[in-house]
């Protein structure tokens, strides 16, 4: 999770942030919120002040099942020279913008526990969403 959250804050340095951070910050203080409303167990590393659009942290699944998650709200995808794990960077843009990447979860899961996986992604991802959309972005 240290090796996750160097990572992105390096990340944050490197990319020069477009945007306001005033946009930003209020993004990343919803999104936080709306993660908190989620029905997954969610922790999440403090603030960096200096970059106050990033939010990083770990969500558990119902059958334990971990999956790290780093969001940063307003740069474009062509600002972010970086890779993490065997999984790219996700570039959302909806009026905002957010990069986000969330870990892939193990291999070896039951057919049971990669849905419930992967439900919990989505609804990480459509929290994401809804914040920089300003509406709901659920199928």
């Amino acid at each position: 999770m240290k090796l996750l959250a160097t990572a992105m804050l390096a990340l944050a340095v490197i990319s020069g942030c477009s945007g306001g951070s005033d946009d930003r910050l209020e993004n990343a203080n919803e999104f936080r919120e709306k993660l908190g409303q989620l029905d997954y167990d969610v922790e999440l590393e403090p603030k960096f002040e200096a970059h106050p659009g990033m939010v990083i942290g770990k969500a558990t699944s119902e059958d334990g099942v971990d999956s790290s998650f780093a969001f940063m709200f307003g740069p474009a995808p062509e600002r972010l020279p970086f890779k993490l794990e065997s999984n790219g960077a996700v570039w959302l843009n909806f009026g905002d913008e957010a990069n986000y990447w969330i870990e892939e979860f193990p291999l070896g899961l039951t057919p049971i526990e990669s849905d419930r996986v992967l439900d919990m992604r989505f609804a990480i991802e459509d929290a994401s969403c809804q914040v920089i959309a300003d509406r709901d972005c659920g199928a």
